[in-house]
């Protein structure tokens, strides 16, 4: 095989021919090896690796599979609800909405489960309906070039618009952000957004809690006129959005949208927001005969981005259940069992470590 001595774009290499043994480099996929004869040769795809900064895909469910929070949402009004696992919808100027998950697969767009949004307008400048996922750590974010692909239909003529913010808590940080792009949208038709853009940088002067500042990918909606405060914004809307698919690399152009193994995407969401029904058992301090007071420490299913979140517990026999300790990790509980004959468990517990926009 000869080595790579050619870049091509994935459309440019799609439509040659090359030279036996010819390897195109193709940025944001991979390489292609040609044999002569055969155009576009074969495609082999790169994945970056999975870790912090280098993940092929951030956004988390990102074809909305998960719902361990509920599958259907009627009536949202408030500023902000979370919705479908690592999603939320934001709302302002009298608008409202109702958020499901879709589980009949769409051949349109090969995808088994999706979102639909339907949104009702308050019809005011000041109105909007926002479908957003928020990210820690926004510094990883700051300063790359990232695009983002994803399918949508709309059930009338409009169009859609997305952001990537930069939001910072700390006070005399101002947050910034970038206008990703704007796409017309057909009745009823599938249409797959393609964006590349630069994300703003982040300056020595700023003041950076990486627990509590995120970046945020928004979906515009339902917005009047002001759009954001912005000359010239998507009109007030009442209608039906379908998304599926979402992606956001880092990469200098949208690369194809694959599936990725059930455990690694249901990780991805535990990040954030871990529910889990299962039986675990507490034990008695320092003997195993039965004491009144009992212990707990289990790991978590996936490590979360910060120690400090939200905890539901559901327990049985135990009375006086307290977190004694908290990591990203792990948790420890500290009760009083109530029963001789049954043991002290929890039957159910939710971490809910996602930051609201």
């Amino acid at each position: 095989m000869r080595g790579i001595n050619n870049k091509k774009t994935l459309q440019e290499n799609a439509v040659y021919v090359g030279f036996a043994g010819e390897t195109i480099s193709i940025p944001g996929v991979g390489f292609a090896v040609h044999d002569g004869f055969s155009v576009g040769g074969v495609v082999v795809e790169a994945r970056l690796t999975k870790s912090v900064g280098g993940e092929d895909n951030f956004v988390r469910n990102s074809n909305f599979f998960s719902v361990q929070n509920g599958a259907t949402f009627i009536g949202n009004s408030a500023a902000t609800t979370y919705t479908l696992d690592g999603w939320f919808i934001q709302h302002n100027g009298g608008s409202t909405s109702n958020v499901a998950q879709n589980t009949t697969f769409e051949s349109a767009v090969n995808s088994e489960t999706h979102a639909v949004v339907t949104t009702f307008t308050g019809g005011l400048a000041s109105s909007f309906s926002i479908f957003t996922q928020t990210y820690n750590f926004l510094s990883r974010f700051a300063g790359k070039k990232l695009s983002l692909s994803y399918s949508i239909k709309s059930s009338a003529d409009t169009s859609i618009t997305n952001e990537f913010l930069l939001t910072f808590a700390d006070g005399g940080t101002s947050n910034r952000g970038t206008l990703v792009g704007r796409e017309s949208l057909k009745a009823g038709v599938w249409t797959d957004v393609r964006f590349t853009f630069i994300v703003p940088n982040i300056f020595s002067t700023d003041v950076i809690d990486n627990a509590i500042d995120n970046a945020r990918l928004l979906f515009w909606l339902d917005a009047g006129d002001d759009f954001n405060a912005r000359t010239g914004g998507i009109l007030p809307f009442s209608g039906t959005f379908d998304i599926a698919n979402v992606k956001i690399e880092e990469s200098d152009e949208p690369t194809r949208y694959a599936f990725d193994d059930f455990t690694y995407e249901l990780k991805k969401v535990q990040e954030y927001f871990e529910k889990v029904t299962s039986v675990i058992f507490m034990s008695s301090v320092g003997t195993s005969a039965f004491k009144s007071d009992c212990t707990l420490t289990f790991p978590f299913e996936a490590s979360k981005w910060k120690d400090t979140y939200t905890t539901t517990i559901v327990d049985s026999f135990v009375s006086g259940n307290a977190v004694f300790s908290s990591k990203k990790s792990s948790l420890t509980l500290l009760g009083v069992a109530t029963d001789v004959t049954s043991s002290a468990r929890i039957t159910e517990y939710t971490i809910d470590a996602e930051i609201a926009p």
